[in-house]
This record gives structure tokens, C-alpha cells and sequence, in this order.
């Protein structure tokens, strides 16, 4: 098959730089094939609705445009950056500069958010505990113990406190009214690089209980030595959905996605890449810290309800979910929400913000772990590598 010459939607925004681009035959079939639902190609815009016959044969829109993927209101959308050895254009989000020179979005220090990792006990209703740097919680649980997320479990947060950083362990109980003790907590804090926002015409995640897959390529700075970034790592892709207006009443966030865990979770390896399916605690994880300044190409599958999600990277299997963890979420909400360098509720601010760098995230309508995708996988891979990770063949 020859390779295609794509024009750019009628309506050109002033970032799109070019007004058609040519297409690898490889591209082209799976596009045609219409199994592909979004492929965001840098340089080359986005895709959606491709397949023969699609009311939008080709929607065209560059990685930058407002229409598709629009940074949070007051940030600043990340830098786009070309990778000379690739020739590649990819996103940049909360490191370095964009090329007017201005510092692009970090990671603040303003608390959102504590799970429970230990529960302590002898808790009653209405007492606060105060843990370091000022935080102070309200208990409105019966059972004495710490459950859940605050806001969602049977805890709130009263005061958040004031970071000048970022702790790299847990937070403990430093005095409290009553007289429970032993509960831990690891903290989340509102994290917007300049995460993007994706609201498209149509639904690139399916519904109801149809499988997908997305691959993402990422690039992670080094935490230390000259250059370094800290906070390197956090959420790639994916989206968060409320499940009490999804599967059933319980107000709890569940969200699915790729996250590269950064030295502040102390609880996981640091630099390993989570793929979230349903949720904390529901992922599947790598040993390996993949904050070395190197492409990485990630695949998080997500098969039908009572399936085994899976993660790859670099065309190798890495973790599969353990047999009957998975309970398919209802992705109806999360269809028309996905974000790119963070996660977050739909129409609340993003969190788990990403310092690093993505190529090209694509979403597949299939689960490329099933054996009769198998040939399909290979290719959607290989292609993925051939770019990113040049000399590297799938399994």
C-alpha cells in the first residue's frame, strides 16, 4: 500500500503547521481498518473516526490545538519539541522551556488529597489528627480505623497544611483529640504541568463493557545528577471517572491509565510504571525505574468485564492482573474525558501531573492481549518501536 497525503480539516487553527502530511502504508491499512480510534502523532495532529465510510474520513488537529486537548484555565499548554534522532515531534510537560523561552508548568506543593496505608485504631467520630507540615483531619467513620481517600473514606481534610516540598514518605499522626493512634497516610498534591484535556466529537474510548487498548510513548528525566528533576514521573494517559454515577452508589473515584510512580511514593518502586485498570489499589506494575531519560513505549490492555488486563513495554510483557480482579468500569462518562499528562475527575482539575515527555498516544478497539490479536498487537507495536525504539522487535 503507498503511502497517503493527508490534508488538514477545513477549519485551520493558527498552531498547525503544516497543511497536509504524509502517512507511513503501515499507518494507513491500520487507520483504514477502522480499529484504530485516536492517534495522536505529534507534529501530524490527531485522528479520529478514520475508517472507510467514518462521517470524519480524517479529522486533523494539531497536538496543540484548543479545540482537542486544552490546558487547565491560567496554564500553560506544554512545549512542543522535536527529538533530532528520531525526527520526531513530541510534548513536553513540566521541565525545561517552550520555545518563547518561558518555564513550563511544575508540580506545586498544595496537598489534594491522603490515602490510607495504615489504618491505626481507637478513632471515634469527630476527632482531628494532625499530622506533619500542619495537615489536619476530621474521622467521621464508626469502625475506630482509617479507610479510603479523603473526601470519599471516612476521613476529610480540615486544614492542608503548608509544603515548601514534597515528602518522600508517609505521613503519621503527630498529635490528635482523641486517642486513636496509628494511622499513615501518603499524599497526593495538585499536580498540573500543563496537562491537555481531551474532549472529542466522538467517543475514542468505547462504552459499556467493549475492550480497548492505548501505547504511549514516554520519556522520564533523571531524578538526580546534573539536570535533574525530582519529581520526575506521574500520570501519562488515561482517564477518572466518578463511579457513583457510573456503576453504583458508592461516591468513589475509580480511574484507569499509565503513571510512572515518582520518589515521592515511597509505598511503590520508584520509576516503575503502573497501569492503573479500576483504581487504587487495581494496577498491574514494573520493577524497573524507568526515570533514565530514555523512550519507553508503553501498552495497558483493558479486556472485557471478569478479563486480565496486561502491561507491556518496549514490546515485552511485563504484568498481567491477577484472574477475577477485573470488574469492568463503565467508561460512558470517561468517553468524552481523557487527559494527556495527568488524571482528573471530568470538569475538575487534574491531578498526578506528569514532568516528562509523550510521543504519540494511540487507542485501539481491541484487546491487543487476547491470542487472536496477537498478529495485530505486533504490528501496532512495531510500528510504535520503529519509531521510538528503533531495533526493537515486539514479542
Amino acid at each position: 500500500m503507498a503511502a497517503a497525503t493527508v490534508f488538514f480539516n477545513a477549519s485551520e487553527s493558527s498552531n498547525e503547521k503544516v497543511p497536509r502530511a504524509v502517512i507511513d502504508p503501515v499507518e494507513v491499512a491500520l487507520l483504514k481498518s477502522g480499529i484504530i480510534s485516536g492517534w495522536w502523532p505529534g507534529s501530524r495532529g490527531a485522528m479520529e473516526g478514520v475508517a472507510d465510510g467514518s462521517v470524519l474520513p480524517f479529522m486533523w488537529k494539531s497536538s496543540l490545538d484548543l479545540q482537542a486537548f486544552a490546558p487547565a484555565a491560567g496554564k500553560k499548554a506544554p512545549a512542543m519539541l522535536h527529538d533530532d534522532a528520531l525526527d520526531r515531534e513530541f510534548l513536553r510537560f513540566g521541565y525545561g522551556t517552550n520555545h518563547a523561552g518561558e518555564t513550563l508548568e511544575r508540580v506545586t506543593n498544595t496537598l489534594a488529597s491522603v490515602t490510607t496505608r495504615a489504618t491505626g485504631s481507637g478513632y471515634a467520630a469527630g476527632d482531628t489528627v494532625t499530622l506533619q507540615n500542619g495537615v489536619v483531619l476530621t474521622y467521621t467513620g464508626s469502625t475506630g480505623a482509617f479507610s479510603g481517600v479523603s473526601g470519599q473514606g471516612n476521613f476529610t481534610i480540615t486544614n492542608p497544611g503548608a509544603f515548601t516540598s514534597q515528602p518522600t514518605g508517609l505521613l503519621s499522626q503527630t498529635a490528635t483529640s482523641g486517642s486513636g493512634t496509628g494511622a499513615t497516610l501518603a499524599a497526593a498534591f495538585v499536580a498540573d504541568n500543563g496537562a491537555l484535556e481531551l474532549n472529542p466529537i466522538a467517543p475514542i474510548i468505547p462504552n459499556g463493557n467493549a475492550p480497548f487498548s492505548l501505547a504511549v510513548p514516554f520519556r522520564c528525566p533523571l531524578p538526580t545528577g546534573p539536570n535533574a528533576q525530582p519529581n520526575s514521573g506521574g500520570f501519562l494517559f488515561g482517564a477518572q471517572l466518578n463511579q457513583a454515577t457510573i456503576r453504583d452508589t458508592v461516591a468513589n473515584a475509580r480511574y484507569w491509565g499509565l503513571r510512572v510512580h515518582d520518589s515521592t511514593e515511597t509505598y511503590l518502586t520508584a520509576g516503575a510504571l503502573s497501569a492503573y485498570y479500576e483504581g487504587d489499589p487495581k494496577r498491574i506494575s514494573s520493577t524497573v525505574d524507568y526515570r533514565d531519560g530514555q523512550w519507553h513505549v508503553a501498552m495497558l490492555t483493558i479486556p472485557v468485564e471478569n478479563g486480565q488486563p496486561t502491561l507491556w513495554v518496549d514490546g515485552q510483557l511485563v504484568a498481567t492482573a491477577t484472574a477475577g480482579s477485573f470488574v469492568r468500569v463503565n467508561a460512558t462518562v470517561g468517553a468524552k474525558r481523557l487527559r494527556v499528562g495527568a488524571a482528573g475527575l471530568p470538569g475538575s482539575g487534574p491531578t498526578g501531573g506528569f514532568c516528562g515527555d509523550v510521543g504519540e498516544p494511540i487507542v485501539v478497539l481491541a484487546d491487543l492481549a487476547a491470542a487472536a490479536n496477537a498478529s495485530l498487537r505486533q504490528t501496532i507495536m512495531n510500528r510504535v518501536l520503529d519509531i521510538w525504539k528503533p531495533g526493537l522487535v515486539s514479542a
